[in-house]
């Protein structure tokens, strides 16, 4: 918070790497994602402000709804020993490896 013209926006743009900072540094963990949000949207469709920011999030998104789908798909099933179901081990394996790296 501060007042108009206080740097605010400027300083988030520093940080998102929008913005070239004129002194001192930024750092950040290799794996954090900074995502920015322009104050004035300049959107084509009607998206909410919640909507336009949870774009930044899609592929988050895509990974919650397929390790539901799989873990769905695997509470439903009894054949524990057969291969169909060991494919379905593995794929929820690959889904957590590459969502952690």
């Amino acid at each position: 918070m501060g007042k108009n013209g206080a740097g605010k926006s400027t300083m988030m743009k520093i940080v998102a790497g929008v913005q070239k900072a004129t002194s001192g540094n930024v750092s950040a963990n290799k794996e954090a994602v900074i995502a920015y949000l322009p104050q004035h949207l300049l959107t084509e469709d009607d998206c909410t402000v919640f909507e336009e920011a949870a774009k930044a999030f899609k592929l988050v998104f895509e990974i919650k709804n397929e390790m539901e789908r799989l873990n769905n798909e695997l509470s439903t099933r009894t054949d524990y020993e057969s291969e169909a179901y060991m494919k379905i081990i593995e794929e929820y394996r690959n889904w957590v490896r590459n969502f952690m790296h």
